[in-house]
């Protein structure tokens, strides 16, 4: 679904590497270009482009993370049934068009802001999303995958500080199968898992799957699945990583994301986004093929 336009332009260069500094990925703890349904809660700062849906959602509950400290910034309208709260003092930051039907509820604090410059922050977001996915996806593969069948183990090699994976969408979808990386002693190492959905539906964490070691809550601001040519990500097993899929939408549906959520539209359900916001390595060019 694409309710979002921007154009983009895209060159190859060689790839310069970077630690992260200030980007969408570790400012948002939920991206959503187009419109979010929620009934669910966000640990960080949230960006909506489009409208939100649902019942009561709150935002921030263990503060905003962005710059400005803000709970929520949300071009669209507030469309819910009941209300959102927001909380440890985040603020509420909406474009001047947007129309506000249901209740708001700030909890320790925070401020309501009408900012003309909300549409150009969504545009932004989606301009910077977009050249990650297409930067990390252009990134060669160093790092190696086991599959014994009900395990698949992802393994780090041990000096490189960019570990880079490709898996096929139907893997990674695959039930009763347990999921984990091994570090190999390299505890620092940024992990990048790029996946092609094959134009179709990738779950993440298929029936009766799983995220075992290295999938850790610690781990999940240096840990990113982003995904290529994928309609819909559905989150099946909780989850410790960003996710970044901003051509997709996602689905939270028996699972929570421990880690930065980006997608084209986001159904998150009655299911929880916490922290930590990924803060890892960030290409700064596209690497050329």
């Amino acid at each position: 679904m694409k309710s979002h336009a921007f154009v983009l332009a895209f060159c190859s260069f060689a790839l310069t590497i970077s630690n992260a500094a200030a980007s969408v990925l570790s400012d948002y703890n939920l991206v959503s270009l187009g419109n979010l349904t929620s009934s669910g809660e966000v640990f960080g700062s949230a960006l909506v482009g489009g409208d939100i849906f649902g019942n009561t959602s709150g935002y921030s509950v263990l503060g905003g993370t962005n710059a400005t400290r803000d709970g929520l910034v949300l071009a669209g309208d507030l469309l819910a049934t009941n209300q959102i709260l927001l909380n440890n003092g985040g603020n509420l930051r909406v474009s001047p068009t947007t129309q506000l039907n249901a209740g708001r509820v700030f909890n320790g604090g925070g401020s309501f802001f009408i900012d003309p410059n909300v549409d150009q922050i969504v545009q932004n977001a989606a301009a910077e999303v977009n050249f990650l996915n297409a930067a990390f996806a252009n990134l060669e593969t160093n790092a190696t995958i086991t599959d014994n069948g009900s395990d698949v183990i992802l393994n780090a090699p041990a000096a490189s500080p960019v570990t880079v994976f490709s898996i096929d969408g139907a893997l990674l979808s695959r039930s009763n199968t347990r999921f984990s990386i091994n570090f190999n002693s390299n505890f620092t190492s940024t992990v990048i898992v790029n996946i092609d959905g094959n134009g179709g539906i990738v779950n993440l964490g298929g029936s009766g799957a799983s995220f075992g070691a290295g999938f850790t809550n610690i781990n999940a601001s240096r840990i990113l699945f982003n995904f290529v040519n994928t309609e819909r990500v559905q989150v099946l097993s909780t989850f410790s990583g960003a996710v970044l899929a901003p051509d997709a939408d996602i689905r939270l549906i028996s699972g929570d994301v421990n880690g930065t959520v980006v997608g084209d539209a986001v159904d998150q359900g009655t299911r929880d986004i916490r922290l930590n916001t990924y803060t890892g390595f960030i290409p700064t060019e596209i690497p050329t093929p």
